[in-house]
């Protein structure tokens, strides 16, 4: 019996090279879950704003009123983008503290109107004028929010 205890004394379960690398490894991964647990998957869908438009003929001719109704919080311009989609072709314009910017084709122009224009942002009671002097032409107006440009706030008609 004794000769068995002396031999199971002797051997090493593992050599240390391999435990070292084991040690390392599990505390990487450890790290890893960590951040993960920290940090998230990628961004929340929840922290994007939420906004609702309706449209109304603005009472001057080929022009439409794009009105926000409700947004879950003001959003800085410089967030915004304009998205105006017309007979499939896409148009972009982009906010900023006092302008919007960007082309459009000819017989359209699009004005953006801020109960306070000294904030530099877009709340309930904001709204947008889309005048097109091209008759019969589908338009699709959006707005973009963040650097994904996801679409927060559509509404749609046709040019009359």
């Amino acid at each position: 019996m004794k000769k068995i205890w002396k031999m199971k004394k002797s051997k090493e379960a593992v050599s240390p090279v391999i435990a070292t690398i084991l040690m390392v490894a599990i505390t990487v991964v450890l790290a890893a879950v960590l951040y993960v647990m920290v940090m998230g998957f990628g961004s929340n869908p929840d922290s994007n704003p939420t906004m609702s438009l309706s449209k109304s003929p603005s009472g001057a001719a080929n022009e439409e009123k794009v009105l926000i109704a409700d947004v879950s919080d003001p959003i800085s311009n410089s967030s915004l983008k304009i998205s105006l989609v017309i007979n499939g072709a896409a148009y972009t314009l982009t906010g900023g503290a006092g302008a919007w910017t960007g082309s459009l084709p000819t017989g359209v122009t699009v004005k953006v109107v801020s109960l306070d224009p000294l904030d530099g942002k877009m709340s309930a009671g904001d709204y947008v004028l889309v005048k097109n002097t091209n008759v019969g032409q589908t338009m699709v107006f959006s707005f973009l929010y963040g650097s994904e440009q996801k679409s927060i706030g559509s509404t749609d008609w046709t040019s009359f």
